[in-house]
């Protein structure tokens, strides 16, 4: 399961944004069916977060979501956040990953 999550922070919410995301990646670390977590901040809007999330499979994906640390996580977000997050479920079509 993969998953794209988009944030737009408040203008003023992004470093509290990403210092929560920061501790949500150590947490999914520990899940045994999380395989990558990375989130990136545009370098044209500095309040625009993009996450990319892929697990083992569904379970694991149900099992995140419904963790107490993404439900925590969602919560802090809620004044933070300009609008709701958005969340796009990927199918891989092609391309390549090397570690650098």
């Amino acid at each position: 399961m993969i998953f794209l999550a988009e944030l737009q922070a408040r203008p003023d919410s992004a470093d509290a944004v990403l210092d929560i995301l920061h501790r949500l990646a150590a947490q999914t670390a520990a899940e045994p069916g999380a395989a990558i977590y990375l989130f990136h901040q545009s370098a044209q809007d500095p309040t625009r977060i993009v996450l990319y999330e892929r697990y083992r499979d569904a379970a694991a994906a149900d099992a995140h979501m419904g963790s107490a640390h993404v439900r925590a996580a969602i919560e802090a977000f809620g004044p933070l956040l300009a609008q709701p997050p958005r969340l796009t479920q990927l199918t891989p079509a092609g391309g390549f990953a090397q570690a650098l």
